[in-house]
C-alpha cells in the first residue's frame, strides 16, 4: 500500500481503557481521524473521556457508537470482546472495518468470521504495562510495539491490508500470523511468563520481599497486572498455556536433577544455552 496515512472519517472505540484511550490518543496525535466516538460500560469513564477530550462524544452502547463509523475497535477485555462482535454486527454498515486489540486470537477471529465476515480483522498490539485504566493511557503507547494481525481465509484482502496500515501509521512494527499460531506462540512468550512471575511472588516469604533487589522486580513486573484481565486471558487460551506450563516445568525438573545431583556441567550447560538465545533476541 501506499506509504500516505489511511485517514478515518469516524473512528468508534469501544473501550476506554489503557489500550482504548492510548488508541484515541495515538489517532489524534498522528491525525488519523476525523472524529472518535468512545463507549465503555462504566459511565464514570465515558465521562473522564470527554473531559480530556479523548473522544469527541460518547454513547450509552456499541451498538449507538458503531452506527456510522467506518472503523471499529474493540477495546475491551478479552472475555467481553466475542460477545461486542456479535452485538454490534447488525449496526454496522456494510463499508466498517473491525478490529479489536485482544491478547488471545482464536475465540475473537472466529466470532468475527461468524458475525462480520470479509470485515473483520483481529489484531493484537503487544502494548501496555502493569498500569491499567484511561488514566494510564499515553499517545506513544504503540511507537515501535509490535502488533500480530491475524487475518483468516474469510477475511477481504483489503480489511486486512488497511488495518496492517492502520497500525503502522500508529507506530507498530507488525507481523501477519494465523489466529491458532498466535495463540500458541502468545502462550510461551506471554501468558506463560505472566504465570511464572506470579509463581515466583507468591512463593515468597514476607521478609524475602523486604530484601528484594531490582533483579527481582524486573522479573517480576508482570505480575503486578489487572488480575481479572489476565484471568480472561488464560481461560480462553488455556490449552495452549497448559502446554506451555508443561513444557516449562519438564525443563525445571531437568534442572532439579542436575541441580540435586550436585551435576554443574549439566546446570551450566542449561544456562549457557539459554544465555545465548537471550543474548540473540
Amino acid at each position: 500500500m501506499a506509504d500516505e496515512a489511511v485517514k478515518y472519517r469516524l473512528v468508534a472505540i469501544l473501550g476506554l481503557g489503557l489500550l482504548g484511550g492510548s488508541m484515541a490518543k495515538a489517532l489524534r496525535a498522528r491525525g488519523l481521524c476525523d472524529g472518535i466516538i468512545g463507549w465503555s460500560p462504566r459511565e464514570s469513564t465515558r465521562e473522564e473521556a470527554l473531559k480530556l477530550k479523548l473522544v469527541d462524544a460518547t454513547v450509552d452502547s456499541p451498538e449507538q457508537a458503531v452506527a456510522e463509523a467506518d472503523l471499529v475497535v474493540a477495546a475491551t477485555p478479552v472475555s467481553h470482546i466475542v460477545k461486542l462482535i456479535g452485538a454490534i454486527s447488525k449496526s454496522t454498515t456494510n463499508g466498517t472495518i473491525v478490529t479489536d486489540v485482544g491478547s488471545t486470537k482464536r475465540s475473537i477471529t472466529e466470532a468475527g468470521d461468524k458475525h462480520l465476515p470479509g470485515r473483520f480483522v483481529g489484531s493484537h498490539p503487544m502494548a501496555g504495562g502493569e498500569k491499567s485504566g484511561l488514566a494510564a493511557s499515553r499517545a506513544d503507547l504503540f511507537q515501535n510495539a509490535p502488533c500480530i494481525i491475524t487475518p483468516t481465509d474469510a477475511t477481504e484482502r483489503s480489511s486486512s491490508e488497511r488495518i496492517e496500515k492502520l497500525w503502522t501509521d500508529l507506530g507498530c512494527r507488525v507481523t501477519r500470523m494465523g489466529p491458532l499460531e498466535h495463540d500458541r506462540l502468545m502462550a510461551d512468550v506471554s501468558h506463560l511468563p505472566h504465570a511464572i512471575a506470579a509463581a515466583v511472588v507468591a512463593m515468597q516469604e514476607e521478609r524475602a520481599l523486604t530484601i528484594a533487589g531490582s533483579g527481582f522486580r524486573d522479573t517480576t513486573r508482570v505480575a503486578a497486572g489487572d488480575p481479572q484481565l489476565w484471568r480472561d486471558i488464560f481461560i480462553d487460551n488455556r490449552d495452549a498455556a497448559c502446554r506451555s506450563i508443561d513444557r516449562c516445568v519438564a525443563w525445571l525438573r531437568d534442572f532439579r536433577t542436575a541441580l540435586q545431583a550436585g551435576d554443574g556441567q549439566k546446570i551450566e550447560t542449561m544456562l549457557a544455552a539459554a544465555a545465548k538465545r537471550r543474548a540473540g533476541m
